[in-house]
């Protein structure tokens, strides 16, 4: 896909979206999804306003939803932006320039798994308010304002991070 009106949407269901290549215009999103759960795998998403955008998910009771081995570039907002997630694994993800979090949670998550992934020269890294169950371990995050900000957490953990070159300009 390229320099269209959108990339992928997703709505309700389950669907494996897989080695996609997606160059989109600012004011896109490249990859939407609402509801359902999906897994989203070694896609290469540059030039869009999301990279990735879920607006709502239905793991309460199934599977989790997964992002994994992507790599995204060069958002106008967030590269990764889920919305009340609810059972969600971010792993290995390759995530540059985004113009505002790498990776932004949003209206109470839960049982979220942020994993092993390289954030580079985005505002912020991970960002995340009013979570339960948030583990955000083993990623590399360089080269932002702020490495990870939560506020109003519980039972949330962050452990084996490696953040440098991080600070307000």
């Amino acid at each position: 896909f390229s320099e269209g009106r959108g990339g992928i949407v997703l709505k309700q269901g389950s669907c494996q979206v897989i080695d996609n290549y997606i160059s989109a215009q600012q004011d896109i999103r490249a990859i939407e999804v609402t509801g359902g759960t999906h897994t989203l795998s070694e896609n290469n998403i540059t030039h869009s306003e999301y990279g990735i955008i879920f607006l709502s998910n239905s793991g309460l009771l199934g599977p989790e939803s997964v992002i994994e081995n992507n790599t995204i570039s060069d958002s106008s907002e967030s590269c990764i932006y889920l919305q009340s997630p609810y059972g969600f694994i971010i792993k290995r993800n390759t995530i540059k320039r985004c113009q505002n979090a790498a990776i932004l949670l949003a209206q109470s998550q839960t049982n979220v798994t942020i994993e092993s992934n390289t954030l580079v020269d985005s505002k912020w890294g991970v960002v995340a308010s009013d979570a339960t169950s948030l583990a955000v371990s083993n990623n590399t995050i360089y080269n932002s304002s702020i490495g990870i900000h939560f506020q109003r957490l519980a039972l949330s953990s962050i452990s084996g991070n490696s953040i440098n070159d991080c600070g307000e300009p």
